[in-house]
């Protein structure tokens, strides 16, 4: 119906913007940069994830009929622009966590591609793939701070050296880039692989391009802060190099959890196809809030639509 449309428009605008989704991703880019290094990998690995999992909750529970009629292919369409919106401003960018800013928004494509897909392997790649970005953006915004803290400044151009002088650093973010672009064996790969094979056994093969290009694409901006901040020239130091060896333990911790992710991806994808079951089924989540008889309700009620 006409209202159930509006509605699922209304709630597709709140929590795209709360998500950062094209075309709701002005607000995000400036704002994290200017969040104090100490809180915000935090903020980049959590905050963006609250309007991922209201999406995925809200339109498999209530909106699950129009996603497979008229919406998928609204949400897959926002999935590509997100990924293509991201990834270019990342590419065009020239600081640190600006750069790591734009990446937040454009892997929040591939998480919406799942939702897009409405199946269970694609909501399940969509899962799994957000716990990956959960432990490797923060590990990547943990550098960033580091960088900042030992340096006095994330400009690129200002920046070199680091892989000698920060060996240790520039061995994690070596790690965590190659993770976030989807380079087998790491986290990012498995998700990412997923939500290829799904999207072609499905004919969506033009979000399938989006996502390989942005992949691509990726790898091409974490290789630039590579060249130019870890690589490159060693330039003058502004900050303390006395400073930040205190964010090593936490960074190395979240590079292990990155790297246990990949290598219980099978058990982990296990767990994350259960969860994409539960969501196209709803009546378990139901129960959980509202009882059992609200459950049997609306199972008869879908019985009702399916006659």
């Amino acid at each position: 119906s006409w209202d159930s449309a509006g509605l699922a428009i209304l709630l597709l605008t709140v929590f795209g913007l709360k998500a950062a989704l094209f075309p709701f991703f002005f607000w995000l880019p400036d704002a994290y940069p200017r969040i104090s290094p100490a809180i915000l990998p935090y903020f980049a690995g959590l905050l963006t994830k609250v309007g991922v999992y209201c999406l995925y909750r809200a339109f498999t529970l209530v909106f699950g009929d129009a996603l497979d009629s008229w919406l998928s292919p609204w949400i897959l369409a926002i999935a590509g622009g997100t990924m293509l919106i991201g990834v270019f401003g990342a590419l065009s960018r020239w600081t640190f966590r600006k750069i790591l800013s734009f990446h937040i928004i454009s892997q929040i494509g591939y998480m919406i591609f799942g939702l897009g897909l409405h199946s269970v392997l694609g909501l399940a790649c969509g899962i799994f793939y957000l716990v990956h970005h959960i432990l490797v953006k923060s590990t990547l915004f943990l550098i960033a701070g580091h960088v900042v803290s030992v340096n006095g400044r994330d400009d690129l151009k200002g920046l070199g050296g680091l892989a000698r002088s920060q060996p240790i650093a520039a061995s994690f973010f070596l790690l965590a880039a190659l993770s976030l672009a989807g380079i087998p064996p790491l986290s990012g790969f498995y998700g990412k692989f997923g939500l290829v094979l799904e999207g072609l056994s499905m004919g969506h093969i033009w979000v399938v391009a989006v996502s390989i290009v942005t992949s691509l694409l990726t790898l091409a901006s974490m290789l630039k802060i590579w060249n130019y901040a870890f690589w490159g020239k060693p330039s003058h130091i502004d900050g303390d190099q006395g400073r930040g060896s205190g964010t090593l333990f936490p960074i190395g911790t979240m590079v292990f959890l990155s790297l246990a992710v990949a290598v219980g991806s099978g058990p982990l994808m296990g767990f994350a196809e259960e969860t994409g079951r539960q969501l196209l089924d709803g009546r378990t989540y139901i129960e959980a809030v509202l009882g059992t008889e609200a459950g049997l309700h609306f199972e008869q009620l879908n019985k009702a639509k399916g006659q």
